[in-house]
C-alpha cells in the first residue's frame, strides 16, 4: 500500500498572505507599546527631576521677594496726645442704705430684721423726707446732709449732727423753735415727732436723756420724739437716685438693702502710675458709651495723690478690676448733666494730656531717623518713586506721631508721602535707607 507523502493539510497562497500580515500587526503593537512605556519612563524621570532641589535651589526660591516702601501721608493738624482708660459713671455721693441696727434703735438688740415694706423700686427720683423700705415694722426715711448718721439724735445731744438733722427738718418745712443751732431741744423734738407724723409712722421715744442721766418730771426737754441712726440716711443733695434694691418683703433684710445716690453723675476711672504724671484738673475729655452710642465732653475734676489700695473692694463688695496693681483715682465731670440711665455704666475716656496750639506738620514717628551727620530727617517718596530727604526740628509727640518742622529752606508740605518702613524688610530698614539717600 502506498502512502500520501507531505503534511495531511496544505496552505494556500491566500492563507500565506493573512498569516505575514498578523505577524506584521503584532510587531507593530509590540513596537508601540514599547514606545509608550519608554516615554512613560521618560516623563516620570523628568518630573522627579522637577521635585528634587539642590539645598543652593530651596535656598534661591526663600529669598524675600524685591522690598517695596511702605509710606504715610504729611498731614497739617491739631496735634493731641492722649491717655485712653476705662471709667464707671457714678454719683458724687453714693450711699449703701444697711440693716444694721434697722428696726430698732441701735441700743436694743434682738431678732432678725425682716423686711416688711419696700416704698421704691431701681431708677426712682427721691425727694427729702420720702420713705426708703419698712424694716420690721420701721420706716427707713431720708434727710438732706452730708454726714452720715452715726448715733441715735435725742434730746439733750449737742453737736454738728444735731445741726444737719435740724437744717433737714427746716428744709422740708418743720421748723425747730428757739432752740440753738445743734442743740436737740424742745423745738427740734416737736419737729422731729412731726416728721414721723408725716410719713405715718410713731416716733420711737428716748428713754433717758442723752447724757446718760435718768429723765425728771421738772427735765421735759430730756425725753420725747428721738431719732435713731437705723431710721434716717442723709443724701447731701436732691432729688437722690435708686440705684438698686436688694430687699424683698417677707425676706430677712441683707447687709444691703439699698444703693441710693446723689449729686450730678460723674465718672471715675483709675490711672496706672506712668499715666499719673501725664493728667492734671482741668484736661479735656471725651467720653464715650458703647453701650448707647453716647459721646460727651468732660473735663478732669481731681486726681488723687495717694495710690488705691490694690486689695480694697469696690461698691459692690467685690475685688476691684485690675487687683495688685495701685492705681491713682481720677475724677471727671461732664460739661453737661449725664441722663441719670448711664449711672453704673463702664465707658471709655480720651484725656487730652498735650495738645498743640493749632494746626502744624505732623508725621509718623517711625518716618523721622537721624542720619550720620547727626541731622534729623525725613525721607520724601516722589510719586515716581525718587527720594528725597529733608532736613526737620522735631517738636511735640503724642498718640504715635510727632510735629517736625523744616529746617532752613527744606521744603515739605501737607499731602506729600514720607517714608516709614520696607515691606518685607527688617525693622528699621526705611529709616537706615532714608538716612543713605
Amino acid at each position: 500500500m502506498r502512502h500520501n507523502e507531505g503534511p495531511a493539510f496544505r496552505l494556500t497562497n491566500a492563507d500565506d498572505a493573512h498569516a505575514a500580515e498578523g505577524f506584521v500587526d503584532r510587531r507593530r503593537r509590540l513596537l508601540v507599546i514599547t514606545v509608550v512605556a519608554a516615554l512613560v519612563v521618560a516623563l516620570g524621570g523628568l518630573g522627579a527631576a522637577q521635585l528634587v532641589k539642590s539645598p543652593g535651589e530651596h535656598a534661591a526660591e526663600a529669598d524675600a521677594p524685591p522690598h517695596s516702601l511702605i509710606t504715610a501721608q504729611v498731614e497739617s493738624r491739631r496735634l493731641v496726645d492722649t491717655v485712653v482708660l476705662r471709667g464707671r459713671v457714678t454719683a458724687a455721693q453714693s450711699v449703701d442704705v444697711t440693716a444694721q441696727g434697722a428696726g430698732k434703735s441701735l441700743e436694743d438688740s434682738g431678732g432678725s430684721a425682716i423686711v416688711t415694706a419696700v416704698r421704691v423700686k431701681t431708677g426712682d427720683a427721691l425727694s427729702a423726707g420720702q420713705v426708703l423700705v419698712e424694716i420690721s415694722g420701721r420706716p427707713v426715711f431720708v434727710l438732706p446732709g452730708a454726714v452720715p448718721a452715726y448715733r441715735d439724735l435725742k434730746p439733750g445731744a449737742e453737736g454738728k449732727d444735731v445741726a444737719q438733722l435740724q437744717q433737714a427738718l427746716s428744709a422740708i418745712g418743720l421748723k425747730t423753735g428757739a432752740d440753738q443751732a445743734g442743740s436737740y431741744g424742745v423745738g427740734t423734738r416737736d419737729a422731729v415727732a412731726a416728721l414721723y407724723q408725716r410719713i405715718g409712722y410713731s416716733a420711737p421715744q428716748a428713754q433717758g436723756a442723752d447724757d446718760g442721766k435718768a429723765d425728771t418730771p421738772s427735765d421735759p426737754a430730756k425725753s420725747g420724739a428721738m431719732v435713731p441712726a437705723s431710721e434716717v440716711v442723709f443724701l447731701g443733695a436732691f432729688p437722690g437716685r435708686v440705684d438698686s434694691v436688694n430687699a424683698q418683703v417677707g425676706k430677712p433684710a441683707a447687709e444691703k438693702v439699698l444703693g441710693i445716690s446723689s449729686g450730678t453723675l460723674v465718672i471715675r476711672g483709675a490711672l496706672a502710675p506712668h499715666e499719673k504724671g501725664l493728667v492734671r484738673p482741668d484736661m479735656q475729655v471725651k467720653v464715650l458709651s458703647e453701650v448707647t452710642g453716647l459721646e460727651a465732653a468732660a473735663k478732669v475734676t481731681s486726681v488723687a495723690d495717694t495710690p488705691s489700695d490694690p486689695n480694697a473692694e469696690n461698691g459692690d463688695g467685690e475685688a476691684k478690676a485690675g487687683s495688685g496693681a495701685r492705681t491713682y483715682e481720677m475724677v471727671v465731670t461732664p460739661t453737661q448733666p449725664l441722663d441719670a440711665k448711664l449711672a453704673g455704666q463702664d465707658v471709655r475716656l480720651t484725656v487730652e494730656a498735650a495738645a498743640s496750639a493749632g494746626p502744624v506738620l505732623v508725621v509718623p514717628l517711625s518716618a523721622v531717623s537721624a542720619g550720620a551727620d547727626g541731622r534729623t530727617v525725613v525721607t520724601v517718596v516722589e510719586p515716581d518713586g525718587a527720594k528725597r530727604r529733608v532736613e526737620v526740628r522735631p517738636g511735640t509727640t503724642g498718640d504715635g506721631y510727632v510735629q517736625v518742622t523744616p529746617v532752613a529752606n527744606a521744603r515739605l508740605r501737607p499731602g506729600e508721602r514720607v517714608m516709614i518702613g520696607v515691606a518685607g524688610g527688617p525693622a528699621g530698614a526705611a529709616a537706615t535707607a532714608g538716612a543713605e539717600k
